[in-house]
C-alpha cells in the first residue's frame, strides 16, 4: 500500500509540473526574440560608438584646421573644413579706400559666398547702436581667440584673411546668443526709425 502511494504522490508531481512546463515551440520563440533584440543592441551600441568617435575627429581636424577667405574673380569664399558648424549669420566688414562695405553669406558646396548686404542694414552696421553690438561680443570673447569677431574685417580684398577655428559647441553656443542679441537691437532700431 506505501508504495502504491508512493507512485501516486509521483505521478501526480510529474503531471503538475508537465502542466506548469512552456512548450518547446514557445520556448523557442522566446529565445529568439531575446537574441534578436540582443543582436539589435549590439548594433545601435556599434553605431553610436562609430558616429561619436567620428564626431571626435571631425571636431579635431575643425580644430587643426583654418577657415581661408580668399578673392576670387570678385567673389569671396569662406572655405569650412570637414563640415559646415555656422548657425547663424556671420557679418563680413571689407575696407577698402576708405569705403566700408558689409556682406552676408549662403552655404555653397565650395563654402560660403558673400553678398554685399542692403542698405538700410549697412545704415544700421554704420549707426551709434553699432557700438552697442560691439561692446556684446567684447563680453562673449573668452568664447573666442583673441582678436577675432563674428565681425570679420578684411582690410585688402587680395590680401589672404585667416579665420581662426572654433571648438563646435562653443561656436554654436556664441551665435545663438549673438543671433538673439543682434534681433533685440535690430528690433529696436526699427521701432525708433519707424516712430521718427
Amino acid at each position: 500500500m506505501t508504495k502504491i502511494k508512493i507512485l501516486e504522490i509521483l505521478k501526480n508531481n510529474v503531471a503538475t509540473s508537465n502542466s506548469l512546463s512552456i512548450p518547446f515551440e514557445v520556448e523557442v520563440f522566446l529565445w529568439t526574440i531575446s537574441i534578436i533584440f540582443g543582436i539589435v543592441s549590439i548594433a545601435f551600441a556599434f553605431i553610436a560608438s562609430f558616429y561619436s568617435s567620428r564626431a571626435s575627429r571631425d571636431v579635431k581636424q575643425l580644430i587643426k584646421n583654418q577657415w581661408i577667405s580668399e578673392h576670387t574673380n570678385q567673389i569671396f569664399f569662406i572655405k569650412l573644413k570637414e563640415i559646415d558648424i555656422l548657425t547663424s549669420k556671420l557679418i563680413f566688414k571689407l575696407k577698402k579706400n576708405n569705403d566700408i562695405t558689409y556682406f552676408d553669406y549662403s552655404s555653397t558646396s565650395s563654402g560660403c559666398r558673400l553678398h554685399p548686404i542692403s542698405q538700410e542694414i549697412t545704415k544700421f552696421l554704420n549707426e551709434t547702436k553699432f557700438k552697442e553690438l560691439m561692446n556684446f561680443y567684447k563680453e562673449e570673447k573668452d568664447l573666442l581667440d583673441k582678436e577675432f569677431f563674428d565681425i570679420v574685417e578684411i582690410e585688402d580684398i587680395n590680401k589672404t584673411e585667416k579665420i581662426p577655428s572654433l571648438k563646435i559647441q562653443e561656436l554654436i553656443n556664441y551665435h545663438l546668443k549673438a543671433k538673439d542679441k543682434i534681433r533685440e537691437i535690430i528690433k529696436q532700431y526699427t521701432l525708433i526709425s519707424t516712430s521718427e
